[in-house]
């Protein structure tokens, strides 16, 4: 008798943790969701020489041009950023 109700109380066991464990495999919600950002990022740019000489140019402006230009003895550095 004893072992007949251990039997049944360990079937019943095993059960109820099947039961639980595939309830909580197929209980996964999948869902979207679409967060719109508004901000304003203040334009930068940065014209700067390293120690060798070479210019460094750095800009999050995607219309940001850089130029320079050469005569006889001048250079000419022309930065635009609109």
């Amino acid at each position: 008798m004893l072992r007949g109700n251990r039997i049944i109380k360990s079937i019943t066991l095993i059960l109820l943790i099947l039961v639980l464990g595939m309830s909580a495999i197929h209980a996964r919600v999948v869902a979207s969701e679409m967060l719109k950002i508004y901000a304003y990022i203040p334009e930068r740019t940065m014209v700067s020489f390293s120690e060798t000489g070479e210019l460094l140019f750095n800009s999050n402006v995607p219309s940001a041009q850089l130029g320079v230009s050469y005569l006889s003895d001048t250079t000419l550095l022309s930065v635009i950023a609109r």
